[in-house]
């Protein structure tokens, strides 16, 4: 028996080992979340109705842009549109299966090991449940950020550009990408092939509509991104929903405005681009593996647009940083995963005290609480250790 079949005893037994197993679950709570809420009826349906009018009005080229919810660029609207003109509940269904399936299939090929990945899985399979529940796309962002990062590994350099490019034209978090830039063995192919595809992807959208209707279109996306951020930045009434990242939450807790957020954000780019002075340890699957984890992590941690259901991002940085931890387990590394799960993932659900989530909770953004812990855990972490197989904990 494996050293590390040891010390993951919860993934010791073959049905928790068994993707076969893992993808049906996945799958079975994707899309039973989705036709659950659809079952509710329209009202309970707002983003996907909203994902499916960017097709619809991009492809008959009327104003994307009239509501500050949609945050989503033109070329979005391309995506959507195989699921924009079947009924509700089909689309739904097939969207959150297709969405799910990717974030899986990245996780697959992530070079970690079948207990590892399987470990991935279920940390984040809650997660994945609450961003189904909400039909979001960024079980859709996870799946790029952790597909750009394996690409790139893969030295598939042009394909990696398609996805992050894909993913910044679409909610914009898919820029974050970019971060395992320096890990590619072929820089000047992956640059050429960003700004490649730049060029193929913002003018795609002009082959079924008018080129002016689509730079106008572009034009209002940004004023829409300025907009929610600057809604974002309050404290009250549903933006309490909104902003549940390391920002809002400090924003709340102190009571300051606005005037925090840049000095944060500043600090926060700082302390994440630290561990790339360390090229040394580029070469090392570990180091490259917890700058992965610190990204995902860093997109949420520190957007004024994380929601309670983005988490599935930040989740899925959680589990990737766990799994790779040196063997046996540190006590603070269980505490972390364990708060985590608790504070960050059951705190919106009725298995958490209702008066704890209200009172304190969603008023103070405590969801970001533990995914910080683990984040400011993981920076000190690439700033210290030595990322080398030799010096590592045999698993």
């Amino acid at each position: 028996m494996s050293n590390e079949i040891k010390w993951f005893r919860f993934f010791h037994r073959p049905v928790f080992r068994n993707f076969r197993v893992i993808f049906i679950v996945w799958m079975t709570l994707a899309v039973m979340a989705g036709i659950s809420k659809y079952m509710h009826g329209e009202s309970s349906c707002g983003n996907y109705l909203t994902y499916r009018q960017v097709a619809v009005d991009l492809l008959h080229e009327n104003p994307v842009y009239t509501s500050e919810h949609v945050l989503y660029g033109p070329v979005f609207g391309l995506v959507m549109s195989p699921f924009a003109f079947l009924p509700d509940w089909l689309g739904i269904a097939l969207w959150l299966a297709v969405l799910s399936s990717a974030l899986f299939a990245a996780v697959r090929k992530l070079p970690l090991s079948k207990g590892q990945q399987a470990g991935v899985c279920w940390i984040c399979v809650h997660e994945l449940m609450t961003a189904s529940f909400n039909m979001q796309f960024n079980i859709g962002i996870a799946a790029i950020i952790v597909s750009s990062f394996v690409l790139i590994e893969k030295e598939k350099d042009v394909w990696a550009a398609l996805v992050i490019v894909l993913g910044t034209l679409t909610k914009l978090y898919g820029v974050v990408g970019l971060a395992f830039f320096l890990f590619s063995k072929h820089r000047m192919r992956l640059a050429l092939s960003l700004a490649g595809w730049a060029v193929v992807l913002f003018v795609l959208p002009m082959a079924f509509t008018s080129p002016a209707y689509i730079v106008e279109q572009y034009g209002d996306w940004v004023q829409n991104l300025i907009a929610k951020n600057a809604a974002n930045n309050t404290h009250t009434g549903a933006s309490l929903m909104q902003n549940i990242s390391l920002l809002g939450m400090v924003q709340r807790i102190f009571g300051t405005g606005e005037a925090v957020v840049l000095p944060l954000l500043l600090t926060g780019a700082a302390l994440f681009a630290l561990p790339f002075l360390r090229s040394r340890q580029y070469g090392n699957p570990d180091f490259r593996l917890a700058i992965l984890a610190s990204t995902l992590l860093f997109t949420v941690l520190f957007s004024t647009s994380s929601e309670s259901s983005t988490y599935i991002i930040a989740f899925a940085g959680v589990a990737v940083w766990f799994v790779r931890q040196p063997q046996p387990f540190g006590a603070w590394q269980v505490f972390l995963l364990i708060f985590v799960m608790t504070l960050s993932s059951l705190s919106p659900t009725d298995l958490f005290p209702r008066g704890v989530r209200e009172t304190w909770v969603i008023p103070y953004s405590l969801k970001a609480l533990p995914c910080a812990l683990v984040w400011i855990t993981l920076t000190v972490q690439l700033c210290r250790r030595d990322f080398s197989p030799s010096t590592r904990v045999p698993q």
